[in-house]
């Protein structure tokens, strides 16, 4: 741990992640249920390495995907356009897998 003395913070986490949970009915469900969970930063939800969202450990969990800047406490900022297509691409292609379509049938190469 590292304590710094400063003038000024200037905290750029955004407008309500931390209450993305209880934004909207979906979500207020999913996380009611336990499906879905607030990151400890309070930037969006918690997800792991493959953008899937982390369960309360009492609940089995489902393959809920999380795609954007909801997932940003796992892989850094995503609110431009370039992180937010790059991550979003990702996410697609672990949906195919999950769903075991294989990515050349769904997307053929040009």
């Amino acid at each position: 741990m590292q304590t710094l003395s400063v003038d000024h913070l200037i905290l750029t986490t955004g407008p309500a992640h931390r209450a993305l949970t209880d934004s909207q009915p979906f979500l207020q469900d999913l996380a009611r249920r336990g499906l879905i969970r607030a990151d400890a930063l309070g930037m969006g939800l918690e997800v792991d390495s493959r953008s899937r969202a982390v369960a309360e450990p009492h609940v089995e969990a489902l393959p809920v995907l999380v795609a954007g800047p909801a997932a940003r406490g796992r892989f850094g900022e995503l609110m431009g356009l370039p992180q937010v297509a790059d991550h979003a691409a990702d996410v697609a292609a672990q949906a195919l897998l999950t769903l075991g379509i294989p990515q050349d049938s769904r997307c053929p190469a040009y």
